[in-house]
């Protein structure tokens, strides 16, 4: 990592945000309920203030309290945008009951979900630029050397390895977006 990013004023900030970890955690639980949703809304949180600082907000020059009041705040509300969106997950698949199917339709049913799942995949992947959709299918798909790809479309691999991640990154805010109803 760069001098810049590990500074004495980064260190500080890491430092208090690692002290309010706990606190933060036991504020999230007591909203979600469930230990892996509050360690995810902790986690959010962290990134959510580690942008806004990174962004201008310089949350490290605050003093203590208000900080820690700031950390708190951002579990407690990360916390609930996540419980508000389990609910929804849940209304949305509430009347969606188990049903046994008859003999042989199992496989249709299989079938049909696969296919649906495989045109989403498509569409994400049909909307990613020519760059980005080119590496994925190639390394990923066809399962082509990193060092034969990049070789071929003119890049280092280090350059194709940053691509590579990018096209995933994007894949997945694509997947996500298609799954928002």
């Amino acid at each position: 990592m760069s001098g810049a990013f590990w500074d004495a004023g980064e260190e500080e900030f890491e430092k208090r945000l690692v002290a309010c970890r706990e606190t933060m955690f036991r504020i999230a639980f007591g909203v979600l309920r469930n230990e892996e949703d509050a360690s995810d809304a902790v986690q959010s949180a962290f990134c959510a203030l580690l942008k806004k600082d990174r962004t201008g907000k310089k949350l490290r020059a605050l003093p203590p309290d208000t900080f820690r009041w700031y950390a708190f705040r951002a579990a407690r509300n990360t916390a609930l945008n996540l419980y508000q969106k389990n609910r929804r997950e849940q209304e949305r698949t509430a009347g969606l009951e188990e049903t046994p199917l008859p003999a042989g339709e199992e496989d249709l049913a299989e079938e049909l979900i696969l296919k649906a799942e495989a045109e989403t995949l498509r569409r994400a992947v049909r909307a990613m630029p020519e760059q980005y959709r080119t590496v994925l299918f190639r390394v990923c798909i066809l399962k082509e050397k990193g060092n034969a790809v990049a070789a071929s479309i003119g890049i280092s691999a280090a350059a194709l390895s940053v691509r590579l991640k990018r096209a995933k990154e994007m894949l997945k805010c694509l997947l996500e977006e298609e799954e928002t109803p």
